[in-house]
């Protein structure tokens, strides 16, 4: 009995359509898959609590710097969303006094005046203390040694009290009067607290930022 073949023709239309489903469908599985990132990070966020809590115990104070945590961390993979890219984690600079770099994915509270602090603190009383940026909107171009600019959008953010919240974090951008050209940065109010605007007094306490045009970037 004879059997007509495939034209090529058939075959091309028939390409054609499975790459159409893989266009419309690629976009909905990776949305799904970052989803499926969120409750591991939160389970991490919240074993950070447990060895900042105890620090505070031990110590009576925040522990400045996040390597200071470590010896309550009993698995450093906690320190590190699934959704991290990284070599050394999205936060590695920043992360601790600049001897001892640890990888980490979460961005930590600590501010670097008093005063910066206490206007913090007493505009925020349950602000973030760690935050995760990954969670957000990819911006263009290459991706740099650590995240700093290259997400906007939605954080994870690890409060005082142990809870997590959902906030938004937008990128600042500054520049001096004459300049042409904004300079961009990650200003730690936006990780760790909703209140919005940033206060004069606590741009006022960043040299870098002082007499600046302020406003966010996107």
């Amino acid at each position: 009995m004879f059997r007509r073949a495939f034209t090529l023709l058939e075959i091309l239309i028939v390409v054609a359509i499975i790459a159409l489903l893989v266009a419309l469908l690629l976009p909905v599985f990776q949305q799904a898959r970052k989803k499926s990132y969120e409750p591991v990070c939160t389970s991490n966020l919240r074993q950070f609590h447990v060895a900042f809590s105890l620090y505070r115990e031990d110590y009576g104070e925040t522990a400045r710097y996040q390597a200071l945590l470590l010896p309550y961390i009993r698995d450093r993979r906690i320190l590190r969303c699934p959704a991290d890219t990284y070599k050394h984690g999205a936060a590695w600079f920043g992360s601790d006094k600049g001897d001892r770099w640890i990888e980490t994915s979460y961005y930590y509270y600590r501010p670097f005046t008093d005063e910066y602090r206490q206007v913090f603190e007493k505009a925020d009383p349950n602000h973030g203390i760690a935050a995760c940026v990954l969670h957000g909107k990819r911006r263009g171009g290459i991706q740099g040694p650590v995240a700093d600019t290259d997400y906007v959008g939605k954080v994870l953010r690890l409060r005082l009290d142990g809870s997590i919240s959902r906030g938004y974090s937008e990128i600042l951008c500054h520049k001096s009067p004459g300049s042409h050209y904004p300079t961009e940065q990650r200003h730690p109010w936006y990780l760790y607290t909703d209140i919005r605007p940033i206060p004069q007094e606590v741009l006022d306490t960043d040299p870098a930022l002082r007499g600046e045009e302020v406003w966010p970037c996107e």
